[in-house]
């Protein structure tokens, strides 16, 4: 396929730039890994090819393989890694979606009570997989009409509607239907960014009270509680998993001395950061 009066196009008001299109395809080889944080839309990632380990918010981690899809919501960080040869096709869908337009809101929502998010994917069946791979057409040809775009993304969406159940759409679009869930993702986007309970609050544009009483119904918990066990968790990782110095990992976690490291790790593990090192080589 190729497109007629292309420099036609080019000129057209509703011709974007490859930065600008809805739908983006991305190669990766073997070993390769894409990082993007606070990322200002919500979009749905469709494996066309290989397999990858995708990572939200440093928190959900989830391996896909060749024809199943998932989906990153506005505002947060994510990883992907491919663990071979791999290709995937992205869509833009905006800040949000109008869920009105191809859903039924109400129901989705409803289904979502009571259930905990779980960062899911779904398989793609004939129909989307043909809608994908017209898409790559499109792209190979630069085809990059924003209306053209558009269309195919409502399209898409209404694909969704059509080929898969009320339950998988609602676990599938928990992030979005679920506004306790942005409370999360706020919480595990930001809580490396400060050193206490005060600043996570502020961060996350809270009074101090309401942030933890709101914390500690969400999370079961109270937040200097969580932000601890968290803390400990990443060192103890950073301890046992990686070859940095206790001296490095002391100064990276804002301990004053390693005398004071040391006393942590003690007090959280019952172990010294040697004792715990010692342990992968045994």
């Amino acid at each position: 396929m190729s497109i007629l009066y292309k420099e036609e196009h080019i000129v057209c008001k509703n011709y974007q730039e490859l930065d600008q299109i809805l739908f983006k395809q991305t190669k990766f080889s073997n070993g390769f890994c894409l990082e993007e944080t606070d990322i200002p839309y919500t979009m749905l990632v469709f494996v066309v090819k290989g397999k990858i380990h995708i990572t939200l918010n440093t928190h959900y981690l989830k391996e896909m393989g060749r024809d199943t899809f998932t989906i990153i919501p506005a505002n947060n960080n994510y990883s992907i890694k491919a663990m071979e040869q791999s290709e995937i096709v992205c869509c833009n869908l905006g800040r949000s979606i109008d869920f009105e337009k191809c859903f039924f809101f109400s129901k989705l929502k409803s289904l979502c009570v009571n259930k905990a998010y779980e960062f899911n994917s779904l398989p793609s069946n004939q129909l989307i997989n043909r809608l994908i791979d017209t898409i790559l057409l499109y792209l190979n040809d630069e085809l990059y009409c924003k209306s053209f775009h558009l269309l195919k993304r409502d399209e898409l969406l209404i694909l969704l509607r059509v080929c898969y159940s009320s339950e998988q759409l609602a676990q599938l679009f928990y992030p979005l239907l679920n506004s306790d869930l942005e409370f999360e993702f706020s919480i595990l986007r930001n809580y490396r960014k400060v050193t206490n309970v005060k600043e996570l609050a502020f961060i996350c544009n809270y009074s101090l009270s309401t942030f933890k009483r709101k914390f500690s119904k969400h999370f079961a918990q109270p937040p200097h509680q969580w932000m601890l066990q968290k803390k400990a968790k990443e060192i103890y990782n950073e301890v046992r998993l990686t070859n940095k110095s206790y001296k490095e990992i002391s100064f990276q976690y804002g301990f004053s001395s390693q005398t004071d490291f040391n006393r942590f790790i003690k007090k959280q593990f019952g172990k010294t950061p040697s004792e715990i090192r010692d342990q992968l080589t045994k």
